[in-house]
């Protein structure tokens, strides 16, 4: 029975660093504590059978490797945690023990530890008890009658063999004997069968007590009542025939009707749940570091003195134009006169050279989170300070992993899963909620349709066929309990 169980996934409790508001993984709604939205994995640990072994601390899956030869098998954890779940799936053949249970050959077993002690709340080599043996049904009707056999040959005829009756008798019950008192008794053989008149039917001689008096077993054929009056003939029928040969075997009646099966024995009281150890206090999130101060803008440097205006030269004669003379020197800006009427916009002007760029400001204080080293790496508070480059929780952009760098999926946690509620998945119908490689037995678990089959539609069946009257017996199924255990 090499079952490797893991369909108990849904036994297993997830915790991540305390948050007052529920956490969602691949959804911003999350419903409960956490909540994701994909696929959760947990990576078994594995090793081989031996004489004694430490499952490592934070494991929630561990299988035995079969090894040849006998093993001990002693299975332990040091440091467990409360609330733990674990799955032990043994593929040795040897048994195995562990926190007081006893693991068979290819069995599994699930436990949680509470109250400082591992509780067993599963396994896969033990069955309840057998419900009551239903009723007998009744019993067939009886066949037919088989034909008579052939009657014997008539005995030959007797001689000198006749006498009457001295007295009456009390005709005696079919088989039994009688005392008949008879004139002479002398023809009389031990054996013979005779017929007495009166109303006395047929007799066999049992025995001859004295030559008037023959003990005689009845046949049949007679009356009943006081017969064989005095008087009344008595002689051979002849020796009886042989035994016809038995008649043939009637037919077996149809078999009756199969009876109503017993009830089902009453379910075994459940095991008390041990107390919930207190939830430890939520740490206070830490003060966020002030924002450091923006460096100052630099000075905007000056402009620029504007040259003096020239003085405007004289008039001279108008000539031959010669050559456009270059511009003289712009003359010294005369006194501002009253301020004329408002003219029309002028055209835009081109844009000034930019000043210079003014010296950089100080460097403003270095802020709490500095450089990461890895990629995915996720940041927590310790309690003192903000820890950068843990390895517990990487995010890659799009899966979470816990203890691992390189999640597979939306979350992929390597280690214990640890929860106080329900795992809820919300994927549509056509796609299975729980992706399972193992084809062990899940023990525990409350399912109401199998293969698209209602367990109430399941026939039991053993070696290709029923279960006698229905029922699941002892007899069927191989299966060992320890002691004290519930199941």
């Amino acid at each position: 029975m090499k079952n490797n169980l893991l369909l108990s996934l849904t036994l297993l409790i997830f915790s991540v660093p305390a948050f007052s508001q529920n956490v969602g993984i691949g959804t911003n709604n999350p419903q409960t504590k956490l909540q994701v939205a994909g696929a959760i994995s947990s990576t078994p640990v594995s090793a081989p059978a031996q004489a004694a072994y430490v499952i490592p601390d934070n494991t929630s899956v561990f299988r035995l490797t079969g090894v040849a030869g006998t093993q001990g098998n002693a299975l332990s954890m040091a440091t467990p945690k409360e609330g733990q779940y674990l799955i032990i799936f043994n593929d040795d053949n040897d048994a195995a023990t562990f926190g007081g249970f006893n693991l068979s050959a290819g069995a599994t077993i699930t436990l949680n530890y509470i109250n400082g002690a591992w509780r067993l709340t599963g396994r896969s080599d033990a069955v309840g008890p057998t419900g009551a043996t239903g009723a007998t049904g009744s019993a067939g009707a009886t066949g037919p009658q088989g034909n008579a056999g052939t009657a014997g040959a008539s005995g030959a005829d007797g001689k000198n063999a006749y006498t009457t009756t001295t007295t009456g008798y009390t005709q005696p019950v079919l088989g039994n004997n009688v005392s008949v008192s008879v004139v002479n008794t002398s023809w009389m053989t031990t054996g013979q069968a005779v017929f007495v008149g009166g109303s006395g039917g047929y007799y066999i001689v049992n025995s001859i007590a004295n030559s008037t008096t023959v003990v005689l077993t009845y046949l049949g054929g007679g009356g009943t009542g006081t017969v064989g009056a005095a008087g009344s003939g008595v002689s051979a029928s002849g020796q009886t025939g042989a035994q016809g040969a038995t008649g043939a075997q009637g037919n077996v009646g149809a078999t009756g009707p199969q009876g109503s099966a017993g009830p089902t024995g009453a379910q075994g009281t459940a095991g008390a749940t041990g107390a919930q150890g207190p939830t430890g206090a939520q740490g206070n999130a830490g003060a966020t570091g002030p924002q450091g101060s923006v460096g100052p803008t630099g000075a905007q440097g000056t402009a620029g003195a504007t040259g003096a205006q020239g003085p405007t030269g004289a008039q001279g004669n108008a000539g031959a134009t010669g050559p456009q003379g270059s511009a003289g020197p712009t003359g010294a800006q005369g006194t501002a006169g009253a301020t004329g009427a408002q003219g029309p916009t002028g055209a835009q002007g081109n844009a000034g050279a930019t000043g210079p760029q003014g010296n950089a400001g100080p460097q403003g204080p270095t802020g709490l989170l500095g450089a990461g080293t890895a990629i995915g790496n996720t940041t927590y508070w310790n309690g003192t300070d903000w820890v950068l480059n843990s390895s517990n929780i990487y995010n890659n952009g799009g899966n979470v992993g816990v203890g691992t760098a390189s999640p597979g999926t939306k979350l992929d946690v390597t280690g214990a899963i640890r929860t106080n509620n329900q795992l809820i998945s919300t994927v549509a119908t056509g796609t299975a909620p729980v992706a399972v490689s193992s084809t062990t037995m899940a023990p525990n678990l409350n399912a109401d349709r199998v293969d698209d089959r209602h367990l109430s539609e399941i026939q039991f069946q053993q070696s290709g066929r029923d279960f006698p009257n229905g029922t699941l017996i002892q007899s069927d199924i191989d299966y060992s309990v320890v002691n004290g255990d519930p199941w």
